[in-house]
């Protein structure tokens, strides 16, 4: 699902306009183009900062990145599942590492120089299971959900 999501979002960052998902929910922001953003992307590569105090390298691939109308960028991940019910929200115990995830993702971005939101957003894609036949085919629940990192 990684994949098909940077593919449909690239395809509007290269027209410089809205996906219909931030379309859809009103958000004030559309695919970012930035020089970086294909390694900051790349697993094994990614985001990178030298905290040199503790002479720690901290690395995260991020899935997307996007920026508002005040030029602050906004720090996206992907997530897919099959589930009984959509995902709608990040209320789970288990969750809880995602959003340490997203956190991560912003400090690292914001050490590379960006004016990053504390806003980050999850696309999170739901494979439907109530079809009665699979068909070669799986249809999916797609869901923004918006987190406030710290």
């Amino acid at each position: 699902m990684d994949h098909y999501l940077k593919q449909e979002f690239d395809i509007h960052r290269a027209k410089d306009q809205q996906h219909p998902l931030q379309k859809e929910y009103g958000i004030d922001a559309k695919p970012a183009p930035h020089d970086e953003l294909d390694e900051w992307r790349r697993n094994f590569g990614g985001v990178k900062y030298l905290h040199e105090p503790t002479g720690l390298l901290v690395t995260g691939a991020i899935d997307d990145l996007w920026i508002d109308s005040k030029s602050e960028y906004m720090v996206v991940d992907y997530k897919a599942t099959a589930k009984d019910e959509a995902v709608k929200a990040l209320d789970k115990e288990w969750q809880n590492g995602y959003k340490r995830q997203m956190e991560v993702y912003q400090w690292l971005v914001r050490r590379n120089g960006l004016k990053v939101s504390n806003t980050g957003y999850f696309v999170y894609c739901t494979g439907i299971m109530d079809r009665e036949a699979f068909d070669k085919r799986i249809d999916f629940d797609v869901n923004l959900i918006a987190y406030e990192g710290e």
